[in-house]
């Protein structure tokens, strides 16, 4: 197995890497590698004009069956307080988890834009050509248990405060929509990762690092079956996947959930945050102190 270096005479655009894959029975396998943006309309137009190119037997895309959903969304919803909360007590998802979710919608509301565009447009493509649909990602639920399980109490609790903050501050959406298309360089991709990674060391780990190997766990084995096979993913996949494409992948230990058992994220608040609340008792204090002076004053 070896990353092919794409030749210009191909015509495809510079997103997409092809790997080769050599299978004892069905011989050699070719996987064209898709990165995208999530949020990108560009990245929907090469998803569609690839498959349509290369036909393949097989079309590969980043969602799991928790996530598949996505394919039917046709409007972006914001999730409720109660809703939110539902999520974490019935469903089971991490608190983190849910947050992200809801910072997610804000964003792509501000932009309006669907996300999972690309892979909506996938599936139809891959219908189109009578090509077999794989969902390659990990299950959603290990990735967020394995991520949260990751952080220490502490970070959770700055990590809770920055996806808020995330959602809750609008930001310019022409601006966000360049960002969003300086993503499809998967170099600046990267470097981004790198930077959140500084502050939360294990979210690359979980995030990106084990993911691209389950994924290509994944494209295995759709190339065992397909000698063309189409894979969707974010461009901050795309590097891991062609660097890792040799390495020996356990898909099974990528799945292992860590202890539940953590301490109570309000005693880890209070910690992190011990300052700002003495200053804002100490200002309600105060405050509370001299309304009463002053009531008094004016009774006598």
């Amino acid at each position: 197995m070896q990353e092919v270096c794409m030749s210009s005479g191909e015509g495809l655009p510079e997103c997409v890497r092809v790997l080769d894959f050599q299978h004892p029975c069905i011989g050699r396998s070719k996987i064209y590698v898709i990165g995208t943006a999530h949020i990108s309309a560009k990245s929907v137009d090469d998803v569609r004009r690839i498959i349509k190119q290369v036909k393949p037997g097989c079309v590969v895309v980043e969602l799991c069956k928790s996530r598949v959903g996505m394919l039917q969304t046709v409007q972006v919803k914001v999730p409720t307080l109660q809703e939110m909360i539902d999520s974490v007590r019935r469903q089971g998802m991490p608190v983190w988890g849910v947050v992200y979710g809801w910072a997610s919608a804000q964003l792509a509301l501000q932009i309006d834009f669907i996300p999972g565009q690309e892979f909506r447009a996938a599936v139809e493509e891959a219908k189109e050509c009578g090509a077999k649909i794989m969902l390659g990602d990990r299950p959603l639920q290990a990735t967020l248990k394995r991520t949260w399980g990751g952080l220490s109490v502490r970070e959770k609790v700055r990590f809770l405060w920055s996806l808020f903050g995330m959602g809750a501050f609008a930001v310019d959406p022409k601006e966000l929509l360049e960002y969003v298309e300086s993503l499809k360089d998967a170099d600046l991709l990267t470097e981004a990762i790198k930077q959140v990674a500084v502050e939360f060391p294990s979210l690359s780990r979980t995030l990106i690092e084990e993911r691209d190997l389950y994924l290509i766990n994944s494209f295995r084995k759709a190339a065992k079956h397909s000698t063309t096979v189409v894979a969707v993913v974010g461009a901050g996949h795309v590097p891991g996947i062609c660097r890792n494409w040799d390495a020996e992948i356990d898909a099974e230990k990528l799945l292992e959930l860590p202890s539940e058992d953590e301490p109570s994220l309000l005693r880890a608040a209070a910690w992190e945050w011990r300052w700002e609340l003495v200053t804002v008792a100490t200002v309600v204090i105060t405050t509370s102190v001299t309304c009463i002076v002053t009531l008094r004053r004016r009774s006598s």
